[in-house]
């Protein structure tokens, strides 16, 4: 197993979710690159291994910031994959390292209203900050 992948299981242990997305960013070229995904996904997600740098993600990276969103399904910034509608709310957590964009972990949940609180940022963060190392 490699470090990715044990980091992963760390978290899906420590934050209750039903599916983590991680992806590699390529700042300068505004793309990102499937790393791992656990849990269902829309099959346009399967399939791909780019996505575009855009949506609720693409947001949180441009402001290099963790964002809870819940209902992401209902936000006019989403980036929809599924039809119909999958809901679900996510945590976004950008992937810095020494300041720069390397990635972001998403965590998802499926279902309507307040899935996610703020602090499940806190819960978060200790992991993103090790996957920043390793993408």
């Amino acid at each position: 197993m490699n470090e990715i992948d044990q980091i992963v299981d760390e978290l899906s242990e420590a934050v209750r979710n039903d599916g983590i997305l991680v992806l590699r960013a390529n700042d300068a070229e505004r793309t990102l690159t499937r790393v791992l995904l656990r849990g269902e996904a829309a099959e346009e997600i399967e399939r791909s291994t780019t996505l575009p740098y855009a949506g609720l993600t693409g947001r949180a990276l441009d402001r290099r910031t963790p964002m809870v969103v819940n209902d992401a399904h209902l936000d006019p910034r989403a980036v929809v994959y599924s039809d119909p509608v999958h809901a679900e709310a996510i945590v976004l957590y950008p992937l810095l390292r020494e300041g720069e964009v390397v990635g972001c972990v998403n965590v998802y949940r499926d279902g309507e209203g307040r899935q996610f609180e703020d602090g499940d940022i806190e819960r978060v963060r200790p992991f993103a900050e090790r996957l920043a190392a390793f993408l």
